[in-house]
């Protein structure tokens, strides 16, 4: 079974109380929706982002200005397309399920299971995308918003 059916057989048997009943049925009615992709896409930019500890060993993040512009014009998009009255709630779905699109057999896993191998790094973003951390989610946020 491939990644995209895993990800949504999962949110469709094991609905959270707060996700989001437009999207859930979009998902049930057509699973080629763009749900897994947009939600994919998030994890990028995740996985691009550079997170460091500053002098403080406070944690701090900065997301490449690509990712986070493709991220708000995809996201965008999809509240179009489906004509969707509630971007609040497509919003909160993407963020507590996003890293759930990451599934251990598809491409992505593999490239960033690739990329930690060979660089062999101790602290990548890789670990704080499990955390359900996107270091421009406000920013993301905010742009939708106020654009949708």
């Amino acid at each position: 079974m491939d990644g995209k059916r895993i990800f949504y057989r999962e949110i469709l048997e094991h609905p959270a109380r707060d996700d989001s009943k437009e999207i859930l049925t979009l998902i049930a009615k057509n699973d080629a929706c763009g749900f897994y992709e947009l939600c994919q896409q998030y994890v990028q930019a995740a996985l691009d982002s550079q997170t460091w500890f500053n002098g403080d060993w406070r944690l701090e993040s900065i997301t490449p200005a690509a990712d986070t512009d493709s991220v708000v014009q995809n996201t965008l998009a999809f509240i179009q397309k489906f004509d969707l009255y509630n971007p609040e709630k497509l919003l909160h779905m993407i963020r507590f399920r996003f890293i759930e699109s990451m599934h251990i057999h598809d491409e992505l896993s593999e490239e960033v299971v690739a990329q930690d191998a060979a660089n062999a790094k101790p602290l990548g973003p890789e670990h704080f995308i499990h955390l359900r951390e996107l270091p421009c989610w406000d920013e993301i946020t905010s742009e939708v918003l106020a654009q949708a």
